[in-house]
């Protein structure tokens, strides 16, 4: 049976009646009505980049933002939502075949995904929304998506050796954003303008900050110059500070935090793999954290359900940092420093 399409399911979305008696804060109307009185993709993308930049709870996605310029966007508008699944397809294949062009080159190393309409601004977080979201999701990763399991991306990054060219493989996650989490107990997944979905790979970011420095080094030292400016992230000891920091920054809802640090097992022995710890993160543990969502999963069901505060029954989860540094956690290939392909 076929699927329904954006414009059916566009249809079937219902108006939040939240947000009569709580409207968006203010960071976010703002950027609402900047977005649709932009006169372009170009212009949306802006103003997204320097929302992500300056509030943005997770610290790769403020880095990727940044000054670096790492971000790649595919602006979806009132008129592409309006057009067959067939010509969505076709202009989130094309952005997206940018970005890995980029990617390759190391420049860069996100991918945001915009859906932005007013309809969808103003909609319910119930199933219909769901449905919607997965629809895009399909439309992006050219397979079925299902709510509460995680789904990858890759990406890839030529690095120039003395001989040759070497190619290494990543595997990026791809989360769920909506302006529908503005206030509600899993805040930290909102952005403006409607519903998005955001890939931004840690390890690629890692790899192509530490090339793009070592050649940078390497320019200045045979020109007799001084140092040079570095990119921001270019080691997996940063990757877990930035983790952990993003963890610890959750924002403080009517529910609490929707993920926090926790304290460092007092039957420990293992020794931190920080060079250096940041004040906030003393006595924290880098192996686990809990999370009233996962953080890894695509579409996570509990965010549909319209509630403000977070429902009774959904319950904390166990989560990982280990994939960012250690090498018996089969994903930290994947993930950190990647797998050579060529």
């Amino acid at each position: 049976m076929a699927e329904p399409s954006v414009v059916k399911l566009m249809k079937q979305l219902t108006r939040d009646p939240v947000r009569a008696r709580m409207p968006f804060t203010e960071d976010v109307a703002k950027t609402n009505d900047l977005l649709f009185g932009a006169r372009s993709d170009a212009e949306v993308a802006e103003y997204m980049r320097k929302w992500l930049y300056s509030h943005q709870p997770c610290v790769f996605g403020r880095t990727a933002a940044g000054p670096s310029d790492l971000l790649t966007f595919c602006i979806l508008t009132e008129r592409d939502l309006a057009q067959a699944d067939s010509a969505i397809m076709a202009k989130i294949q094309e952005s997206r075949l940018q970005w890995r062009r980029k990617a390759y080159e190391g420049k860069k190393s996100g991918f945001v995904i915009l859906a932005m309409s007013q309809q969808v601004l103003e909609a319910a977080p119930d199933a219909h929304l769901q449905r919607l979201a997965q629809r895009i999701a399909e439309l992006y990763l050219l397979e079925a998506i299902e709510p509460d399991k995680v789904f990858h991306e890759r990406i890839w990054l030529d690095i120039l050796k003395d001989d040759h060219v070497e190619c290494r493989e990543w595997v990026v996650g791809v989360n769920f954003f909506g302006v529908q989490a503005d206030g509600r107990w899993w805040h930290d997944h909102r952005i403006p303008g409607g519903i998005a979905f955001s890939m931004n790979s840690v390890g690629h970011m890692i790899r192509s900050g530490s090339e793009h420095n070592l050649r940078a080094e390497q320019m200045a030292a045979a020109a007799g110059e001084g140092t040079t400016k570095k990119k921001p992230v270019d080691s997996l000891d940063l990757a877990l500070r930035y983790a952990m920091l993003t963890i610890d920054r959750a924002h403080d809802t009517i529910s609490g935090k929707a993920t926090c640090l926790r304290p460092v097992p007092s039957d420990g022995g293992k020794e931190c793999p920080l060079s250096q710890i940041p004040a906030p993160l003393v006595g924290k543990d880098w192996e686990t954290y809990l999370g009233w969502y996962h953080t890894d999963q695509t579409i996570p069901s509990a965010y549909f359900r319209g509630d403000v505060e977070r429902p009774k029954d959904v319950e904390q989860i166990d989560l990982d940092f280990t994939y960012l540094y250690d090498e018996s956690n089969i994903d930290y290939y994947r993930t950190g420093p990647g797998v050579k392909t060529r």
